[in-house]
C-alpha cells in the first residue's frame, strides 16, 4: 500500500497487486459488455483507490477497486458492485 497526505489531512491509499481490505454486503450491481478494440497484456491484475476527506467532524470516504480475470471471451464485463452508507 502506498499513502498519500494531501493537503487538509486529506489522505489517499493506493494497493497496487495487492488484495483490498475491504468486505462488505453488495446493495446493487451493474453489468456492462465492452468490446476490446485490441488485446493487451497489462502490467497489473489488482488494484484499489482509497480516499478520506474530512469536513469538521464529517468526512466522505470512498473506496474503489478492480481485478483483471483473464477468461477466453468476446468481450470485457464491468460488473460495479456498491454499497451506500449515509450517516447523520
Amino acid at each position: 500500500m502506498h499513502s498519500f497526505e494531501l493537503s487538509r489531512n486529506r489522505r489517499v491509499n493506493v494497493w497496487l497487486d495487492e488484495a483490498l481490505p475491504a468486505y462488505f454486503e453488495v446493495s446493487s450491481v451493474q453489468s456492462r459488455i465492452v468490446k476490446p478494440k485490441e488485446i493487451i497484456s497489462p502490467p497489473r491484475r489488482i488494484a484499489a483507490i482509497e480516499f478520506n476527506i474530512p469536513y469538521g467532524p464529517k468526512a466522505s470516504y470512498a473506496l474503489l477497486g478492480a481485478e483483471l480475470v483473464k477468461a477466453e471471451v468476446d468481450g470485457l464485463e464491468v460488473s460495479s458492485q456498491s454499497i451506500l452508507r449515509v450517516y447523520r
